[in-house]
């Protein structure tokens, strides 16, 4: 259901209408009492009873017009008054609605959110889960591992230092070849 200020405007115009028609329709009946008691007197003072007593039937008449006139008239009023009201609450009540739709929205919103958070922290945590697999395998293979040739070397030097044996020096420079033979290796 949506609100359709249009057709709220278009009944509340209408009901203004009543109410203005039916004030209109009292003021003509309260007009005519005046009248016709008028003409009731002057029946009776020229002697014409029969005249008087029509005149006096039709006042009875508009009386009770003039009461269901003011009755129309309240009636209306209170019709007018009730459409107001009911399109003030109307007007709020989809406002709250609007307003509890864009609530909901938001909440479906911050739930994404929340699960994509979650998400991360669940690739995150995983991550350092593996992270630390990796470094806890690394480490035992180390372990295991056999000992790589310059720990060899390093071992087989100091057993030699142990034993007295002195190592003749080495020479750690490469020979030095000439310019002759460098281009020779081009050729």
């Amino acid at each position: 259901m949506k609100h359709d200020p249009k057709a709220e405007r278009e009944r509340l115009t209408n009901l203004l209408g009543e109410v203005k028609f039916s004030e209109r329709q009292l003021e003509k009946t309260r007009l005519l009492l005046p009248a016709l008691e008028a003409k009731a007197r002057q029946a009776l003072v020229a002697g014409k009873r029969d005249l008087a007593l029509r005149y006096a039937t039709q006042m009875e008449e508009q009386k009770d017009a003039l009461k269901l006139a003011e009755q129309k008239v309240a009636l209306a009023k209170h019709a007018l008054e009730t459409a107001k009201r009911q399109g003030g609450e109307l007007k709020e009540a989809f406002k709250r609605k609007d307003l509890a739709d864009n609530m909901g929205k938001i909440a479906e919103l911050v739930t994404k959110v929340e699960d994509a958070d979650d998400m991360l922290a669940q690739v995150e945590r995983e991550t350092a889960i593996n992270e630390a697999k990796v470094e806890m395998a690394m480490d035992a293979a180390a372990l295991e591992a056999p000992l790589t040739p310059l720990s060899n070397a390093e071992a087989i030097l100091a057993e030699l230092e142990r034993d007295g044996r002195t190592a003749s020096p080495v020479d750690t420079d490469p020979p030095r070849r000439s310019a002759e033979d460098i281009l020779k290796e081009f050729e």
